[in-house]
């Protein structure tokens, strides 16, 4: 008859349960884009602005290469035209890029590029519609605004 300690393999070692824990952290870390997206944000126009650049940072992460994001008045649009973030009829988007002093309107063709290891030029949007502005910072290092204290 054996006992629960008496066998040496009738347990995890220390090394495969840490192998576990890192592999679920990668599918974590992996799916975490996606999963903010599924969730509404409640009626904020820009939310959809913060998704698709979330998005595009993570595959340009995930495929080792550049993605960019076309800038128009109306929202976000990927490379081949398609949309990716498109805002509400009514509401309309300004930027302001590192070094510019005053809010704009997106020239014809502007982009806004992720490069293979995320990294994004540091950029702020102004919504404005339905009688609200709403202004969304973003961070070059992750795409996303920092917190708010």
């Amino acid at each position: 008859m054996t006992t629960w300690g008496s066998n040496p393999r009738a347990s995890w070692t220390l090394l495969e349960v840490l192998m576990a824990l890192a592999i679920a952290g990668l599918m974590a870390a992996a799916a975490l884009p996606y999963l903010l997206d599924a969730f509404p944000q409640g009626d904020d126009p820009s939310e959809a602005l913060r998704a698709a650049a979330r998005r595009t940072r993570f595959e340009a992460l995930s495929q080792g290469e550049s993605r960019r994001l076309m800038i128009s008045p109306r929202g976000f649009f990927l490379t081949d035209g398609s949309e990716a973030a498109v805002l509400p009829h009514g509401w309309s988007l300004e930027l302001r890029r590192m070094g510019e002093e005053r809010f704009r309107k997106p020239r014809k063709g502007e982009s806004w590029e992720f490069n293979s290891e995320g990294l994004c030029e540091p950029l702020e949007l102004r919504l404005r519609g339905d009688g609200r502005e709403v202004v969304a910072v973003f961070d070059p290092l992750t795409a996303l605004e920092p917190p708010r204290l």
